[in-house]
């Protein structure tokens, strides 16, 4: 694989994201008289994060996280005497890094009918018409969201890694660095879905394309030939375009990075990465998340600014 890409093109996506940020910086504290409602946000904060988490959806990802993390059928021979003693907290964070591909379907359906089911019965409207701007109300409805998906990954994660690693407390760094990069794929995909919601105009339409989006990132993110083909036909600039544009691929690629699981654990995808990036991948990679994470959100606040509540 020919190793000529140019990280120009990187950094102008940096760039852009950076760009991006600091215009909703601007626009959050333009023409505001006034302090930013702090209860306000608040209320909007904890109303969400409560209903979220109270949801079946929500509690049924955390209990399937925590069974694919722990292996029900490896802990069963594991503890009849059948697996090594080392196996599985040697595995454990291989099997977190392959349930990579359901976190965005945690985050994309809860996202997707935030604003709009709101929207539809009538309760944006009064929310809006009491002293909470729009800014207000959209970082109050976009964090309580990110903490309330992010909380059902660290539990499901956490309490399979306590099951496993028990007091083995030198065991938890590739379970936490693991947790961070799946917080990380799961903000972008909030990011996606309170876009789908604010576009939409009915909660069933929301819901499906949430779902159709996931579906489409678990597909793509599992199309090494692609990748390889477009390698050799155009080159590693496009071919690393096509894996910077999934971020399910890249926050895989972070796991085996971050939490040192090994070239083993590396697909096409990742090793191509890092041949062709060298000892930039992890930062390279790593930002490339972060763009998107600030880019999504961005776009998600400017789409909600300009449009009306009703």
């Amino acid at each position: 694989m020919a190793a000529t890409f140019s990280p120009d093109v990187l950094y102008a996506v940096i760039g852009v994201a950076v760009i991006f940020g600091l215009a909703t910086v601007v626009l959050m504290t333009r023409g505001t008289a006034r302090q930013m409602n702090a209860l306000g946000v608040w209320g909007i904060l904890s109303f969400t994060y409560r209903e979220a988490i109270r949801t079946k959806w929500v509690i049924i990802f955390g209990v399937i996280f925590f069974l694919l993390a722990v292996d029900i059928p490896d802990l069963y021979l594991s503890a009849a005497g059948n697996l090594p003693p080392e196996y599985l907290t040697q595995n454990l964070s291989t099997l977190l890094s392959v349930t990579f591909p359901l976190i965005p379907l945690l985050a994309l359906p809860m996202g997707a009918v935030s604003i709009v089911d709101e929207r539809e019965a009538g309760t944006l409207q009064y929310l809006l018409s009491n002293p909470v701007t729009k800014s207000e109300f959209f970082l109050g409805r976009s964090v309580g969201l990110l903490f309330a998906t992010t909380s059902v990954i660290v539990a499901g994660f956490g309490a399979a890694s306590v099951v496993v690693f028990t007091t083995g407390i030198s065991n938890y760094y590739s379970v936490v660095m693991i947790m961070l990069f799946a917080s990380m794929l799961n903000a972008v995909m909030l990011g996606i879905a309170l876009i789908i919601s604010e576009f939409s105009k009915r909660k069933a339409t929301a819901m499906g394309i949430g779902i159709m989006v996931w579906f489409l990132f678990a597909v793509v993110s599992s199309l090494d030939q692609l990748v390889i083909a477009i390698n050799l036909r155009v080159g590693a600039d496009a071919a690393l375009a096509i894996i910077l544009l999934d971020p399910v691929e890249t926050s895989r690629e972070l796991t085996v990075y971050g939490a040192n699981l090994g070239q083993g654990q590396m697909n096409v995808s990742a090793l191509m990465a890092a041949h062709v990036w060298k000892s930039n991948v992890y930062e390279f990679t790593l930002l490339s998340v972060l763009a998107w994470i600030v880019v999504m959100f961005t776009i998600g606040f400017l789409v909600f600014r300009k449009q009306d509540a009703a």
